[in-house]
């Protein structure tokens, strides 16, 4: 599997899961018997995903001017979660192809002002890493 597969794998249980129906073991499970596997980066991610998600939400909450992440779609909001997650904790990923995967994410899942947005907030969060 591609890390791109991989990527939107890890997207679609992370957005799954921002509606608390299950744990996330349980949905990764569920994802495996549904063909959405993930490997090791992606159990890494979704693993960070869950401690991290309070400090990323802070720090994309910083960028916002006049927004909340309240306001933000749970698939922006998830997208710019994996990214931000990629930027800071995976030295071994490029924060531009963070950013690049997190846009062609919101191509495929949402409409053209939204990853305009995402892609907005990434470029202000990655100018000061």
């Amino acid at each position: 599997m591609t890390r791109k597969q991989e990527r939107e794998n890890v997207f679609l249980i992370a957005f799954e899961e921002s509606f608390k129906c299950n744990t996330l073991e349980e949905i990764i499970e569920i994802a495996s018997e549904e063909e959405r596997n993930v490997e090791s980066y992606g159990k890494n991610i979704l693993t960070l995903y869950t401690e991290k998600t309070e400090d990323v939400d802070n720090l994309i909450q910083s960028k916002l001017k006049g927004w909340t992440t309240s306001r933000i779609s749970k698939v922006s909001l998830t997208i710019m979660r994996i990214a931000v997650i990629e930027m800071l904790y995976c030295d071994d990923i490029p924060v531009g192809a963070s950013i690049n995967e997190a846009v062609e994410l919101m191509k495929k899942y949402a409409d053209e002002s939204e990853y305009q947005f995402v892609n907005g907030v990434l470029g202000t969060i990655a100018k000061e890493l």
